[in-house]
């Protein structure tokens, strides 16, 4: 099993808002005293709006909707260049299936693959299309939308940092995936913070507890 993700960037700002709905999002900017008051009307869903977040994510649920239905059409699609940073780590022969598998899932802005390679090795390259395809649905590419200056809908920084390359251990959502061990666990910088503030949170319990039990046996003793 291997693990790939794609990261929107700038997720909530790409929502554009329509109409009169930007004044829900308008707010005050800070001057001196004196100063005119000058408001700030946003044409883009904010982060803190209670509704920001299933709006986006019904825009993300969207994009993958997409990618599932290219991927069970066997929609034939262009090439893009941000396939050449989703490499596939190599797979032997008799680690490949004839029936590969295959999981599409997103958690906000994140979009999670996993996925067992085929074996003519077709079916990993396949996903990684489908994936920008559908999300380039949804959040197009400034070039299509004239933004000027706009930055691509996929987090470049990231994909330069590898996380869209196809990897048996991949860190995703906080957590290491291992294909190979078939495991789930926390990487191992958090797992040690984690062990710290457990023992410390029990030392903690076991001296509350302790003295409770001495003022207990005060109070006893003075009665």
């Amino acid at each position: 099993m291997l693990f790939s993700k794609l990261d929107i960037s700038n997720g909530f700002w790409r929502m554009i808002v329509r109409g009169d709905d930007c004044y829900n999002f308008a707010y005050v900017l800070p001057q001196k005293p004196g100063e005119p008051t000058r408001i700030v009307v946003p044409s883009a869903v904010q982060m803190g709006w209670v509704e920001s977040p299933p709006y986006f994510c019904a825009a993300t649920e969207t994009a993958r909707d997409v990618m599932e239905f290219h991927l069970q059409q066997g929609t034939q699609l262009c090439h893009d260049p941000i396939e050449n940073q989703m490499d596939v780590e190599h797979v032997p022969e008799r680690a490949r299936a004839d029936r590969p598998s295959r999981l599409v899932q997103v958690y906000v802005d994140d979009f999670c693959f996993a996925a067992t390679q085929s074996v003519d090795g077709t079916h990993i390259p396949t996903i990684s299309r489908a994936a920008i395809h559908g999300i380039h649905s949804i959040f197009p590419h400034p070039a299509i939308t004239g933004h000027k200056e706009g930055k691509p809908p996929l987090s470049k920084k990231k994909l330069d940092n590898g996380e869209g390359q196809w990897r048996v251990k991949k860190e995703k959502l906080g957590f290491e995936f291992d294909g190979c061990r078939r495991t789930v666990r926390l990487p191992k910088e958090k797992a040690k913070r984690h062990g710290g503030q457990q023992k410390k949170s029990s030392v903690e319990s076991t001296f509350q507890s302790k003295s409770s039990k001495r003022q207990l046996v005060s109070c006893e003793m003075r009665q």
